[in-house]
């Protein structure tokens, strides 16, 4: 299975889908007590819980490039909360002038993080070695366990 830059972004929004589905869930607790809110810049997605500190939810996401002085807009949304800004960067959207309007933010390269996939199958459906593992499709009244 070769990616393609559809196949990337189908990831990619796959990705925020199942990030803002988790969020909204937690805001819905004790009316938001914990200070979810998700901001939509262009093509990017800042999510922000005030209350939980660190990166692993305080992160944006999707196409931070697609529209002028996004960056900018997307900084201010988490300087407004006072939360660092971690920006999770595809490679469909890294290029010479994304990766230098980072780092002329101040933003730089600290980590990594893989999506792994693979085209399901009718032999794999069901079928693992490992009896305590079980690969099938789950549907729609599932997606948010």
């Amino acid at each position: 299975m070769v990616i393609t830059k559809n196949l990337a972004d189908h990831f990619e929004m796959t990705e925020i889908k199942m990030f803002e589905s988790r969020l909204n869930a937690i805001k819905e607790i004790q009316d938001n007590a914990m200070g979810v809110e998700v901001g939509q810049f262009g093509g990017a997605y800042a999510f922000a819980i005030k209350n939980i500190p660190g990166p692993s939810y305080n992160v944006v996401k999707g196409d931070s490039f697609s529209s002028e002085n996004t960056i900018d807009k997307i900084l201010s949304f988490y300087r407004a909360r006072e939360i660092p800004a971690r920006f999770d960067l595809a490679p469909q959207y890294a290029n010479a002038t994304s990766l230098q309007q980072l780092h002329n933010a101040g933003l730089y390269q600290s980590d990594f993080h893989a999506t792994l996939y693979c085209e399901l199958n009718e032999e794999m459906v069901g079928k693992t070695k490992d009896s305590f593992i079980k690969i099938r499709q789950i549907n729609e009244a599932e997606f948010d366990c």
